[in-house]
């Protein structure tokens, strides 16, 4: 059902989009391939995967996590239990941020999955295991609801107060044989202020783990939209540091003896 309403969505939406195709990427942002409008025929066709075109048997193999209300929204899903994105590329604020830690894949997913409560992360609330499971090639997938808060600009005051309670969706999967952690995590409510959606992904090797962090901001309040995405980015980007220090207080306590090696933002 989830394959089929996601290559409904492409077929029904295909006519409004001003792109001429989609483009696939990873959590890195390399592009893996892309859909291909149809003049002929109103579907799409694939270039170069596996030598097959046809849309609908590619999507047999793919978990929708999402579908969005807009064409040019992203979206996020599983193929063959990897994170992905599927995107129209659209203009929005994009934040990339490397770290890279001294830390091995062991205490890194143990950290990753006990992160909340830390004393630098205050806006946080709540954070609920939904659903946990272990696939046939020894991932584990996670999924969990996060409530967090946080004070808003003063000129969007008048219109929402002082301050928000915001629920996220955080989708994870550790593989132990690939040495990653991938996960995906966006808020479900006050997407007419903002949108926000994080690609994170730990690549371990020896004792040694990289952090590629990808956000994407997406606001659709009519007259303040890049105002607010611009705050947003911002504010984001300052928080980088209680972030980063948050994870290495939890890192400590699960037995990591350095701290962060190098940083690095675009």
């Amino acid at each position: 059902m989830e394959s089929t309403l996601f290559a409904a969505f492409v077929t029904a939406k295909w006519s409004n989009m001003s792109h001429q195709s989609i483009s696939v990427i990873n959590l890195t942002g390399t592009k893996l391939f892309s859909f291909f409008k149809n003049r002929k025929k109103n579907h799409a066709t694939i270039d170069k995967f596996n030598g097959k075109r046809n849309l609908y048997t590619f999507f047999g193999s793919i978990q929708v996590l999402g579908v969005a209300q807009n064409p040019r929204d992203l979206l996020a899903y599983h193929y063959l239990n990897n994170l992905c994105i599927v995107s129209s590329v659209p203009m929005v604020q994009l934040l990339k941020t490397n770290f890279t830690y001294n830390y091995d894949f062991y205490t890194t997913s143990v950290a990753y999955l006990n992160r909340y409560p830390n004393p630098y992360a205050k806006h946080v609330l709540s954070s609920d295991t939904l659903d946990s499971f272990v696939d046939d090639e020894g991932r584990l997938h996670t999924t969990r609801l996060v409530v967090k808060t946080g004070l808003l600009p003063e000129f969007i005051m008048p219109y929402l107060g002082s301050s928000v309670q915001s629920w996220v969706i955080e989708k994870s999967v550790i593989d132990p044989k690939r040495q990653e952690v991938s996960a995906y995590s966006a808020n479900v409510d006050h997407h007419r202020f903002v949108k926000v959606e994080e690609f994170l992904k730990y690549s371990c090797k020896g004792n040694m783990t990289r952090l590629e962090c990808n956000v994407r901001f997406l606001s659709k309040f009519f007259g303040f939209k890049k105002r607010i995405e611009n705050w947003t980015k911002e504010k984001f980007s300052k928080n980088l540091h209680n972030l980063t220090e948050g994870f290495m207080y939890v890192i400590s306590r699960v037995g990591g003896l350095s701290s962060t090696q190098s940083e690095q933002t675009i």
